[in-house]
């Protein structure tokens, strides 16, 4: 991996969580404070929290707070989830730094506490298997892709910014004027986004 970490691969279609280490490693080196992470990365989310609620996982609770409650203002529903630090025996491996998966209880905290290995800064971790996708039209949208999380990063991005921001096509738009937009830009970067990230919505929006 991107991190020089070792994984034994034991389960080929568990193959997005090694991409997000090496995404996860380099959003580090370039210099991410904390990070918030979304993916669709387990049925065992889905299990245990069903296809309405994400599963949060955040290896420092301060952070993990703050998320919860950009979540709550944004009206996406979220669950604290541990990560059981006893689960990390899962993942040993003999020839390895670490397994890719563990057994398959509690397979969504396994994932998580894989992730966890590959930062050392602040990391949140939403598990979004569930409610990423709506089998019908629901009070925050129609059926189908939800785009779940867009809104609780837009919050992130104005707690730590301290300015309103709008979403437009997928796209920040700031509210009054260029200096708005460079605040919202390194709030993205304060939230985990990255500069490149960042720069890119700044520089298409203006």
């Amino acid at each position: 991996t991107l991190s020089g970490k070792t994984v034994e691969v034991m389960n080929t279609d568990a193959e997005g969580r090694l991409t997000l280490a090496d995404a996860l490693a380099y959003a580090e080196r370039e210099g991410a404070e904390r990070i918030l992470e979304l993916s669709t990365l387990t049925g065992a989310a889905v299990v245990a929290l069903g296809e309405e609620v994400a599963a949060l996982f955040a290896t420092e609770p301060s952070w993990g707070e703050r998320v919860r409650e950009a979540a709550e203002k944004a009206g996406e529903k979220v669950w604290p989830m541990p990560l059981e630090k006893a689960y990390r025996e899962k993942l040993k491996s003999p020839v390895a730094d670490l397994k890719n998966v563990g057994d398959r209880y509690g397979g969504a905290i396994a994932a998580a506490l894989f992730l966890a290995e590959f930062v050392q800064v602040p990391l949140v971790h939403l598990d979004i298997a569930g409610p990423a996708f709506a089998r019908k039209a629901h009070a925050l949208g129609p059926a189908r892709g939800t785009g779940f999380g867009v809104r609780t990063i837009l919050k992130v991005a104005e707690a730590l910014s301290g300015r309103p921001l709008r979403a437009h096509v997928g796209v920040l738009e700031e509210a009054e004027g260029e200096e708005n937009a460079q605040d919202a830009a390194g709030g993205l970067v304060d939230a985990g986004l990255g500069q490149a990230a960042a720069l890119h919505l700044l520089d298409h929006e203006l």
